[in-house]
C-alpha cells in the first residue's frame, strides 16, 4: 500500500515514506504501517496509513482506536486505512467524519472488468493489468456509500479524500 502514497506524492518537494515506523506520542509509543512525510507551505506534513487484512469487515472502533489513540497523539495531518475485508457503514461514516480516507483493497483484475466490461479468465489479461487497487469508499451528500477506483496512475479519488491537491 504504500505503493498508493508513493504514486500521490511524486509531484512534491521532499515527499518519503517509510514502512513500519515507530513514532512517539504525547501519551506513548506507535508503530504505523506506512508513514508519509512531506513539506508544503513552509510546513511538515505527516500522514499514517494502516493496512488491516481480517476476514470481517472493519467497524468503528478500529477507526476510534487510529483517530484518537495514533493520529491525535503523534500529531498527524492525515490518516488513512487500507483494508481487505471491507467496511462497516458505521466505519465509514465515522472515517468521514474525521478526514480519514478508506480504501478497500482489491484484486486488480476487478478494474479490468469493471472499466472494459470484460470477463476474460486470469490466464489471458493483457499485463498491464496491475495486481492489485481498491475501491475508495466515502459517503455522498445523501449518505449513501460511493466506490471510487484507485490504482496505479489513478490516484484522484484519494487525493481528493485527503484534501491533497495540485497546489500542495
Amino acid at each position: 500500500m504504500k505503493e498508493f502514497l508513493e504514486g500521490l506524492g511524486r509531484r512534491l518537494k521532499k515527499f518519503e515514506t517509510r514502512h513500519c515506523e515507530s513514532m512517539g506520542g504525547i501519551d506513548g509509543e506507535y508503530e504505523f504501517d506506512v508513514v508519509a512525510r512531506f513539506e508544503a507551505v513552509g510546513a511538515e506534513i505527516l500522514i499514517l496509513m494502516e493496512c488491516k487484512h481480517h476476514r470481517n469487515l472493519s467497524n468503528a472502533r478500529c477507526f476510534r482506536c487510529f483517530t484518537i489513540d495514533r493520529l491525535h497523539s503523534v500529531g498527524a495531518h492525515k490518516g488513512m486505512v487500507f483494508a481487505t475485508s471491507g467496511f462497516q457503514s458505521g466505519a465509514v461514516e465515522y472515517a468521514q467524519a474525521h478526514g480519514i480516507a478508506l480504501v478497500q483493497v482489491v484484486d486488480g483484475t476487478a478494474f479490468y472488468r469493471a472499466w472494459d466490461g470484460l470477463d476474460l479468465p486470469l490466464s489471458e489479461l493483457p499485463p498491464e493489468v496491475p495486481k492489485y487497487g481498491g475501491w475508495l469508499v466515502s459517503l455522498n451528500e445523501g449518505g449513501q456509500e460511493t466506490y471510487s477506483a484507485v490504482t496505479r496512475g489513478r490516484f484522484d479519488p484519494l487525493r481528493r479524500a485527503i484534501g491533497w491537491n495540485d497546489a500542495l
